[in-house]
């Protein structure tokens, strides 16, 4: 022993201590030794450490030895103690063993000292590792435990054969929601998922004959409440010696929030993709940097034509007209940029060649790591389509009513003016009859009368065009029509336009005013002539068709149905859309000033509408025009027509009674008609009228009275005096037929009506006719307000 040694001697003696200090010094025990005679030197010298053993003597006054033996093992229980004493008997020295004491050496035989010490002091540290060994494992149960208990996952301990639980920690009574106790009464396989138990099973006797150190395994556990937890379960076992196993350790882990979590995922992608796959709606992915497609669900797949194979190997160049691709690229690179959403109305190419409209609303997302972009095509083709229909009917619409309130304005006008020239060439025939051929006079005469007479033409092509004309219509073949006009349209364009006619056979009847209508002809034919100076092509053709419910939509004024369509076709100049909306306009013409009234086209206009049909007009600046007319279909057959020969203007003296608002041409008409043979009553209104014939008695032959009267309209009167006259005949006159006979100015068969401005001596050929042609219908009005 190398070491010095310090040793605490309790001994009320001063020589033993000597003694026994000189003893370990002489037995070669290198020591440093301390004398204790009383209580107080005993309690302090215990109080420091250091000491490595103590040798006491037994009997000593006023010193217990059996307080210093209690004051050492409460102080420092590890610290060896000898008993060297020469008065205690072997009974008492086996006691005081027994109390604690570690050795007994005699006074008188100091022999067995050293040994002792160095016995106690081997004795001693087995004691320190001992209780070093013992707190260790204090220490290490007590970590366990508290490991155990609050562990952040489930622990068990369970017998391998039964697999019943021997221990669990308050997470697996968490997880489970049943409490320990009743954990401990059951097995694993009791809380198992009935589904997971053979695998459960495979896993535990894999581990369990040593095929693997551990397992790890999910499966389900069921609550005590019914629910179920997802666990992931990794287990491993412990051996004895003999490498049998006693038991199972195990760690479970609640994955019951990943799993829900998961699922969740799962199904959001499950919703997501049979949203995306089964949406109308076109989807396209593509790839921010090289534009190639990464993505494309079934709906962009319809709408472009190719299988989705097909648009993955394409990019979005491939899908866009040359002549769009810039905007379309210029709108991909500037989307790449922006993190908000970007709309774009473009046109793309289906695989067929076809170009599609498509609204595009794009994002800028992330795939796989890669910045990409998402497009959501929607097919607007239709919409754009409908929009511009729409747009051709509101303009259609606003014509119409710009024309409708046009043509009223032109009806009054015309209305008031045929009044008017009724007068001039009235009386302009008047002062004729005074003067000789040969008198300068005359010559004058004559040329106001061929002014007013041009005056006249214009407002029957204003009554035409505000469809407030009289039209006589007949049952009319418009192929016959078009054949009996043939030849002097030709002399009409001239040698250098040809004129083809593709009349077709077995063409359906109409009802319209033939004048009428070989008017609107001359007047399409001298248009489409003019617009090819320099000679062309001309085509008039006839055809049955079927409007449908889609060209009358597109027509305002158009009714579905047989109809019967007479096209007039020029390789000419064309126009454009501006000039297109302005060509029913009155007055409207393209001409230079001079050579044209600009009422051509309105007139053709007007007589077609007014007949019940209507009219389009394609046309292209370069590329000709053609206007195409339709007409409704009717039943009956067409017939000929020819006017009767005209008698002479001379009457029988028959009493003719003469309703007329306006003076002038009131006296003019009462001046002139009793020099042709007739007798004449006047009245300026419809109540004048009827005072004559009701009150005074008057019988007139023959009724000739305005359309419109202040106070009555002429319908109206001769209504009432026809109740009171069976036989009398009644003649219309107007500037235009008012809506009360018939609201397209449509006569009646036995309506008769002169139109305003009249020569007198037409007027007179008029009643002749009425009067002595026996043939003619009874003149019974028809009014048809």
């Amino acid at each position: 022993m190398n070491t010095t040694l310090n040793i605490l001697v309790i001994d009320d003696s001063k020589a033993d201590y000597l003694l026994v200090e000189r003893h370990l010094r002489q037995h070669g025990l290198a020591a440093r030794c301390r004398h204790a005679a009383c209580i107080d030197e005993v309690r302090e010298a215990i109080g420091n450490t250091g000491w490595d053993v103590v040798l006491s003597d037994y009997s000593m006054p006023g010193l217990d030895f059996r307080s210093v033996l209690d004051l050492l093992q409460s102080r420092q229980p590890d610290l060896p103690l000898i008993l060297v004493s020469g008065s205690v008997g072997e009974e008492k020295a086996f006691e005081l063993l027994r109390l604690g004491v570690w050795d007994f050496v005699l006074k008188d035989n100091l022999s067995r000292l050293v040994p002792a010490i160095e016995h106690s002091l081997r004795e001693a540290s087995d004691r320190r590792a001992r209780r070093s060994a013992e707190e260790a494992l204090r220490k290490s149960e007590e970590h366990f435990r508290t490991v155990f208990e609050l562990a952040s996952v489930g622990i068990t301990q369970a017998d391998p054969q039964t697999r019943k639980w021997i221990r669990v920690n308050q997470k697996m009574c968490a997880i489970t929601g049943y409490p320990a106790a009743e954990l401990l009464r059951m097995s694993v396989t009791d809380i198992l998922h009935p589904d997971d138990r053979e695998e459960d099973r495979r896993v535990f006797e894999r581990l369990v004959r040593g095929d693997v150190p551990d397992s790890r395994i999910e499966k389900r556990y069921i609550r005590k409440d019914g629910s179920i937890a997802w666990v992931n379960v990794n287990t491993t076992v412990m051996r004895d010696a003999a490498g049998r196993v006693v038991s199972t350790i195990a760690a479970i882990e609640d994955i019951t929030a990943r799993k829900q979590a998961e699922q969740a995922l799962a199904d959001s992608v499950q919703r997501y993709r049979a949203l995306f796959e089964g949406t109308a709606e076109g989807i396209l992915v593509a790839d921010a940097d090289t534009r190639s497609f990464r993505y494309a669900n079934p709906a962009i797949c319809r709408m472009l034509g190719y299988s989705r194979e097909e648009l993955l190997k394409l990019c979005v160049d491939d899908i866009h007209p040359p002549d769009v691709l810039p905007r379309a690229l210029d709108t991909f690179r500037g989307q790449c940029g922006e993190k908000g959403p970007l709309v774009a109305e473009l046109s793309c190419i289906r695989k067929n060649g076809e170009t599609i409209e498509v609204s595009i609303s794009t994002a800028a997302v992330e795939m796989d790591g890669r910045p990409c972009l998402v497009g959501f095509f929607t097919d607007v083709t239709e919409r754009m389509r409908a929009a511009a229909e729409k747009k051709e009917l509101e303009d259609q619409l606003r014509q119409a009513q710009k024309l409708e309130s046009v043509g009223r304005l032109a009806g009054g006008m015309a209305h008031d003016f045929n009044n008017v020239l009724s007068v001039i060439l009235g009386y302009a025939g008047l002062l004729l009859d005074e003067f000789q051929e040969k008198d300068p006079v005359h010559k004058d005469l004559r040329e106001i009368v061929t002014a007013a007479g041009r005056a006249a033409v214009l407002t029957r092509q204003l009554l035409a065009f505000s469809r407030k004309q009289t039209l006589q219509p007949v049952v009319l073949d418009l192929s016959a029509l078009v054949a009996n006009l043939e030849n002097m349209l030709r002399r009409l364009i001239g040698e250098d336009v040809t004129l083809i006619a593709r009349l077709a056979d077995g063409l359906g009847s109409v009802m319209a005013d033939p004048s009428q209508i070989e008017q609107a002809i001359m007047n399409l034919v001298v248009n489409a002539r003019d617009a090819m100076p320099d000679g062309g092509t001309l085509t008039i053709e006839t055809a049955n068709v079927e409007l449908d419910a889609q060209f009358t939509a597109r027509h305002p004024g158009a009714a579905p149905g047989p109809h019967v369509m007479l096209a007039v076709t020029d390789t000419g100049c064309g126009m454009d859309e501006k000039t297109k909306g302005m060509i029913f306009d009155p007055f409207f013409t393209t001409k230079e000033q001079g050579k044209g009234t600009g009422l051509g086209l309105s007139t053709v206009y007007g007589v077609v509408a007014q007949s019940g049909g209507c009219i389009s007009v394609s046309s292209e600046l370069g590329h000709g025009t053609t206007f195409r007319i339709y007409l409704p279909r009717v039943e009956a057959k067409a017939g000929q027509h020819h006017e009767k020969p005209e008698q002479a203007p001379r009457g029988q003296g028959q009493l003719l009674l003469l309703v007329e608002d306006e003076p002038a041409l009131r006296e003019l008409i009462a001046r002139k008609l009793p020099a042709l043979g007739f007798r004449i009553e006047l009245a300026a209104n419809g109540g004048e009228a009827l005072l004559a014939v009701e009150e005074k008695g008057l019988r007139p032959d023959l009724l000739l009275t305005d359309v419109i009267l202040p106070g009555m309209a002429g319908t109206v009167l001769a209504s009432r005096l026809a109740r009171t006259l069976p036989g009398l005949k009644i003649l219309y006159m107007s500037g235009y037929t008012d809506e009360a006979i018939d609201r397209q100015g449509l006569l009646n068969p036995g309506t008769h009506f002169i139109q305003k401005p009249f020569t007198i001596d037409g007027l007179a050929r008029k009643i002749t006719r009425m009067l002595h042609d026996q043939a003619l219908i009874d003149a019974r009005p028809h009014p048809t307000a």
